[in-house]
């Protein structure tokens, strides 16, 4: 057989073919002598850590590590950080709604619903009943200011009623 063949981690630039020499280990065992969790490897391996098809270079990926370690930390601690602060924020939202309903600033939307629609019957009912109560009133009446004084009167009133629901 001819000579072995060199592989490439196709994340890692810059980094040397493996070569007899090198230590090539899963990443569990990575994880292990590095006293780190696997998915801890997994993020240092989607920030760039050298690997070869699913296994790792120990002397490359520990150099890596050396130069890389701090700026890697750095962006799992600034998602950490983005993850707390929409945590808390999520919290206080969740703290002023419930002060809101105590207060009976916030309401359950279908005690809404049952208000308006309690208010809107009787706007209705109303307005349906006018010319029934008009009708009579406006009978004897050739007027047409009079009729008009009449319904206006009596829009105001329903009006009136409405607002005070």
């Amino acid at each position: 057989m001819g000579k072995p063949r060199k592989h490439w981690s196709k994340r890692a630039s810059g980094v040397k073919p493996l070569n007899e020499s090198g230590s090539l280990v899963s990443q569990a065992e990575f994880a292990r002598r590095q006293e780190v969790s696997r998915p801890r490897v997994n993020q240092w391996i989607q920030a760039g850590m050298p690997h070869i098809d699913r296994k790792i270079d120990f002397r490359a990926a520990s150099q890596w590590l050396a130069d890389n370690v701090d700026r890697v930390d750095a962006i799992a601690q600034d998602s950490l950080n983005e993850a707390r602060r929409r945590s808390e924020n999520a919290k206080a939202h969740l703290l002023e709604n419930q002060v809101a309903r105590e207060n009976r600033l916030l309401l359950p939307a279908d005690e809404i619903e049952e208000e308006w629609s309690a208010i809107i019957s009787a706007a209705r009912n109303r307005l349906l009943l006018m010319a029934t109560k008009l009708a009579p009133k406006m009978a004897g009446l050739s007027d047409v200011r009079a009729c008009q004084r009449l319904i206006e009167l009596e829009v105001r009133e329903c009006l009136s009623s409405l607002a005070s629901s």
